[in-house]
């Protein structure tokens, strides 16, 4: 193959941006409507020249476009140079041909059905020309087509993938296949397949008028595509100025450099400075480019010799040394080179020299047994620097202005001060260097040869040993590129590249010419003002014209008023290496005290940090132009070519995806979404929630698998709804992972989406159904060890499980449970602990009311940790939520005949298995389920019927121990014994329930629930306590009923009638007696006192006589075995009352117990 010659080049200054600057026809707002490629020319040795996208390799043109000589012959080539804007490529050959190249830039959109391209200056024209693949391709060249290209993508756009794409374009996305352009990148193989390669992707050249009235007339939507890429190419063809520089051959004169104009395109007479082997440096002036296509077949004889450009030459110097000018550098009117005596710094502008730089002593071959030749490099990092790297030497030029001391020869500016040279940065390296290139204003980059000797101990990246010379293809020595710091001329980093050299003579005694470093940051410029003007315009084509603002402005402005200049800055003093490295590889820079808060209790167990989605967003605050606008630089030798760029985001990726650091991957992810290439943001945050739900395959140090703790489950379950979002098909996946894991679906019910994204119903569905399954599963694992933290944790989970059936039920069922735990709370005004339950229950039901009205994933999409702090935490939800207006709804999340259907049958199944003790709870949570459900269709008498069934089958655990506390607080008013458990609290608004629905008739049925079971009003009492259930019974009694006297309804409340009540506590003696005695005691004028009525009604004087039965059967007499002094009662004693006494007094008088029967009792 074709070796690469010395005159490789990276062009793309682009008048104030950092390369090719092209206007995006897509979306003119992303990136300020601009897109910026580095272009790099190579000149292969046979003669053929490749211009080439920099970053992806793709070739700009064919380099059957790039002749040098207009006859097809081809010449050794030995410098090339571009201008600012990489508009025009000078290229010289080693027998003085010049040939100026003319390119118009465009940029072509690929997609997977069609490309475009926009053009980015130029003549006005365009077309649409099919290709090969049938992709149709709009070529648009110059700035009047510009904004009707840009209107019709408008108009044409799909708001499919919005998102997505505007983030692609964002970041200048480069994934995908590259369709219908000029793609391909080099090949250094075959030359027939390479030319077969490259008359496959020639571009369409421009079409006739007509065919771009027909474009404008079509429809093009540039979004009908997944992938959107762009890519760099030329809209006209090559315009070529040729002349020759007449040499002397009797003198083996040649020429050796070239540098054009930076302002070549701008300028009307066009400059290039040759420098040659003999010492001769050459400034030519044309009056025009004079460049001609191809297709042109121009003038001949005298008429065309007239025609061409006016051409002057002046000799600037005449060097006496032996290998005359060996570099050339131009940057603005500021000119430099180089020859065997030192470095020379010239003002082109005012033909006068500034400074002259002595040869460093370590510059010299004869020092280096294993370097045949030594090349100085020379490079303008600002207007004002000049980087110099030649032999071991580093220095850094600065050109200062000074007021004092004042020569003949000095150069002296417009205000009169002397223009100087201040040495700002000299340092020896440890190597022979080959090109210097400035990365920041604090480091630089350099590019040099090592002897073999100084690389032992080396080892690659197989642990190979560098030196070996069957493993070393450079022979004696390495190249190495070294970023050194400018200050102390410290080594920061230093890597050594493989290069292919296939020459044995390069490999035995090599050249730094053999080796070229060429950086993005350091291309072509003209004058800083120029260059603020360009910046300027760019700004100001990308950016949106609103005239009606420039008219009113002009109108109000005075017109001579004078805008601030813009101060132009080269774009790696708008870069730092340290915050960028701050800003992508931030784990690297934390505090000690910040590594110690994260290295607490919480995140001790962890290898990596996963619950940084939930802290605020420490990153160092970086411009999106510092993160994508890194330096991209090229170093290559003859054989070989490598792009070397700084390790960006998807390095760092790759680096923690190796160390199975997930949570490091995916913070890396999100804050830096934009500069994602290689990697998709969906498979890292697949790889975070199983990093942390999979804590044995992301921890290798440990011997023994790890088990997964419940505040991993935690961390996964609230990043849930931040990561997933909108996106349906995950989170159905993602609820089957939780399912697996038991306990899962407890903790990730809060996070589960209900309105933004709605789930179908059979996700909610299978959600409740294995929750419940799990939940008594664990009843009848823990049966047998069954103790106080047990009996915690199942409570717990039916409320949990509870609170997501409520939670997902219709809204205006979440309305009316709110309105009863307040309508509880109003009528209970002193607040004790036994309220605090109700208080939460309405919480409870608030938060979820709230969720289901405001619930969006749009918020989860900000990755705010402020607002991931809050997701899913139902409890801290501020009572004051305003309810939506009231009204039936059947937005229930999940099928309410399945799941009725699903618990009724599972009801079944356990009482088929009445005397099994492990299914008790599961019974009573099957109950309270259908409760639920019932309350959430509206069929209030079914739910008040499963309330009581709840009841009844807690009465088996409560019941004696009820029964024994009312006897108590009869006998002796122990106050103490009445302590009603978390059970009874939670049911408390049952009460306002039966009195707002009228369901007190429910209550009076013995048989309502079945006949087996115990009545409802003993079912009631075991459900919301002695308690309240008393004071709810006692308040709503009436007399019993007779032909005058019925079961009254006042003021909307039904009345019990004493003798039904007592009749359903017949069979219970001991709550006979507490009812009995609170009715004496609340309700004595249903009693004992009957103020409409002279005979008191025979049912009542019955429950006289029951009344004094009980009192003498629990009489207890266990504290008096026998008779003493001491049992004796005081008489402080004797005047208190005993609640039999009391009874008696008020009894006595009806009748319905005789004194005789008493005193003999």
């Amino acid at each position: 193959p074709p070796r690469i010659l010395d005159s490789t080049r990276l062009g793309g200054g682009g008048e104030g941006g950092g390369g090719v600057t092209l206007s995006d026809p897509i979306d003119p707002s992303s990136v300020q409507g601009t897109k910026t490629f580095s272009v790099l020319a190579l000149a292969f040795e046979d003669g053929s020249i490749h211009l080439i996208d920099a970053k992806s390799g793709e070739r700009v043109c064919s380099s059957e476009e790039l002749k040098v000589r207009a006859d097809g012959t081809r010449v050794e080539i030995v410098a090339m140079s571009f201008d600012s804007g990489a508009n025009y490529l000078g290229v010289l050959t080693v027998d003085g041909d010049v040939a100026i190249f003319e390119f118009k830039y465009g940029l072509v959109v690929s997609t997977s059905s069609s490309s475009a391209v926009a053009g980015a200056g130029g003549s006005s024209g365009g077309g649409v020309v099919p290709t090969s693949n049938d992709n149709n391709l709009a070529m648009m060249g110059g700035e009047n087509n510009r904004d009707g290209f840009t209107m019709n993508q408008k108009q044409g756009r799909s708001e499919k993938k919005l998102f997505d794409n505007f983030l692609s374009r964002l970041a200048g996305d480069d994934r995908g296949s590259r369709g219908g352009g000029a793609g391909g990148g080099i090949i250094l193989g075959d030359a027939d397949a390479r030319e077969e390669k490259n008359q496959s992707q020639e571009l369409p050249r421009m079409a006739t008028t007509a065919n771009a009235t027909q474009f404008k007339n079509e429809s093009y939507d540039m979004t009908t595509s997944d992938v959107t890429t762009f890519s760099l190419s030329l809209i006209q063809a090559v315009s070529i100025a040729r002349f020759t520089y007449k040499l002397n051959n009797g003198t083996n004169m040649i020429a050796t450099c070239l540098a054009i104009d930076p302002a070549y395109r701008r300028k009307k007479e066009k400059g290039i400075v040759v420098g040659f082997s003999n010492g001769r440096l050459i400034y030519t002036k044309r009056s025009a480019h004079g460049g001609v296509t191809a297709d042109d077949r121009g003038f001949g004889g005298v008429m065309g010799s007239l025609l061409q450009p006016k051409r002057y030459d002046l000799d600037l110097y005449q060097s006496a040394g032996v290998n005359g000018i060996e570099a050339v550098a131009w940057r603005g009117s500021l000119l430099s080179w180089a020859d065997e005596s030192g470095v020379k710094i010239f003002d082109i502008e005012k033909m006068s020299r500034i400074a002259h730089i002595d040869r460093p002593s370590g510059a010299r071959a004869s020092l280096y047994p294993h370097i045949s030749s030594l090349s100085p490099t020379l490079a303008f990092e600002r207007s004002d620097s000049l980087l110099i790297c030649w032999g071991d030497c580093l220095m850094n030029m600065t050109i200062v202005n000074s007021r004092t001391g004042l020569g003949e020869s000095d150069v002296i500016d417009k205000t009169g001060v002397r223009l100087t040279v201040r040495c700002d940065m000299a340092w020896e390296m440890d190597f022979v260097g080959c090109g210097v290139q400035p990365i920041d204003n604090e480091f630089v980059a350099v590019l040099g040869l090592s002897s073999g000797s100084a690389c032992d101990g080396l080892k690659d990246e197989n642990g190979k040993d560098l030196s070996d010379g069957d493993n070393n293809s450079l022979g004696q020595y390495f190249v190495e590129l070294q970023i050194i710091k400018r200050s102390d001329g410290s080594m920061i980093s230093s890597d050594v590249l493989p290069l292919a050299v296939n020459d044995l003579v390069t490999n035995s005694k090599p050249s730094t010419k053999d080796f070229v470093l060429a950086s993005s940051f350091c291309t072509p410029r003209m004058e800083d003002t120029l260059e603020a003007n360009g910046e300027d315009a760019v700004v100001e084509e990308s950016a949106e014209v609103d005239i009606q603002n420039i008219i009113m402005n002009t109108m109000i402005s005075s017109i001579k008023e004078e805008q601030p200049k813009t101060v132009f800055m080269d774009q790696h003093m708008r870069w730092n290496m340290d915050a960028f490295r701050r800003a992508i590889f931030d784990d690297y820079y934390q505090d000690e005290a910040e590594q110690e808060s994260c290295a607490s209790s919480v995140s001790s167990d962890d290898s990596d940090d996963y619950t940084f989605l939930f802290r605020p967003n420490k990153i160092t605050p970086c411009s999106t132009k510092m993160l994508t606008n890194i330096p991209a630089m090229v170093v290559r030798s003859r054989d070989d070519l490598v792009l070397a760029q700084f390790r960006d985001v998807d390095d760092a990726i790759d680096h923690a995806q190796s160390t199975k650091k997930y949570g490091l991957v995916l913070r890396y992810g999100l804050n830096h979404r934009q500069m994602l290439r290689r990697h998709s943001l969906d498979s890292m945050i697949e790889d975070y929630l199983n990093g942390v739900l999979n804590p044995s395959e992301t921890l290798e140090d440990y011997e023994s698998p790890r088990l997964l703790s419940i505040r991993r489950i935690n961390i996964a379950a609230k990043a849930a709804p931040i990561l997933i979002g909108g996106n349906i098909k995950s989170w159905e996946r993602w609820v089957n992972e939780f399912s697996a894991i038991p306990g899962g679906l407890l903790i990730l019910r809060p996070y589960v989406p209900v309105r933004d994204p709605k789930l179908a119903p059979q996700i909610y569905d299978s959600f409740l159904q294995k929750l419940f399954s799990e939940i008594s599963e664990m009843f009848i694992k823990e049966i047998t060890n069954s103790n106080q933290d047990t009996e915690f944790i199942h409570s717990n989970a039916v409320d949990l499980f509870s609170a997501a059936i409520r939670a997902w039920g219709s809204s205006s069922s979440l309305r009316d449970r709110i309105k009863l735990h307040q309508k509880y709370l109003e009528g209970n005004t002193v607040r004790s602990k036994r309220s605090e339950e109700q208080i939460r229950l309405l919480c409870e039901a608030e938060g979820a009311l709230a969720n289901r009205m405001q619930q969006s994933a749009t918020i989860y999409l900000q990755f705010d940790a402020s607002t991931a702090q809050n997701l899913g935490d139902d409890s801290d939800y501020v009572s004051s939520f305003q309810p939506p207006p009231s009204g039936p709804t059947n937005d229930c999340l999940f099928s309410l005949t399945a799941m009725q259907t699903f618990f009724e049958n599972e009801l079944k199944k356990v009482k088929s298995s009445k005397d099994d003790v492990r299914f008790h709870r599961t019974k009573l949570a099957i109950l309270e389920t259908l409760s639920d459900l019932y309350f959430i269709e509206g069929d209030t008498r079914s739910a008040l019927l499963s309330y009581l069934m709840v009841g009844s089958e807690h009465s088996i655990e409560v019941l004696d121990k009820m029964s024994s506390a009312a006897l108590e607080k009869v006998l002796k008013n122990d106050v103490s014994m009445f302590s009603d458990s978390k059970f009874n609290c939670r049911f408390k608004h049952v009460l306002t329930f039966i009195q707002y629905a009228e369901l007190h008739k429910l209550l009076i049925d013995p048989d309502v629930i079945g006949r087996q079971e115990v009545p409802p009003i003993v079912s009631l009492i075991c459900l919301v306590g002695l308690e309240n259930a008393g004071q709810f019974i006692v308040d709503h009694c009436a007399l019993p009923e007779s032909k005058g006297y019925s079961t009254q309804v006042e003021h909307g409340a039904v009345w019990f009638p004493i003798d039904m009540v007592a009749k359903q506590l017949k069979n219970y003696p001991k709550l006979l007696l507490w009812f009995l005695h609170n009715v004496l005691t609340n309700r004595p004028e249903i009693y004992v006192k009957f103020p409409n009525t002279a005979v008191p009604p025979t049912t009542v004087t019955k429950l006289h006589k029951n009344h004094f039965d009980l009192f003498v059967s629990f009489d207890d007499q266990s504290y008096i075995p026998e008779r003493r002094l001491s049992d004796v009662p005081s008489f402080e004693e004797l005047k208190q009352e005993s609640s039999m006494l009391k009874f008696l007094k008020a009894a006595l008088p009806h009748g319905g117990i005789r004194s005789d029967d008493v005193r003999k009792t």
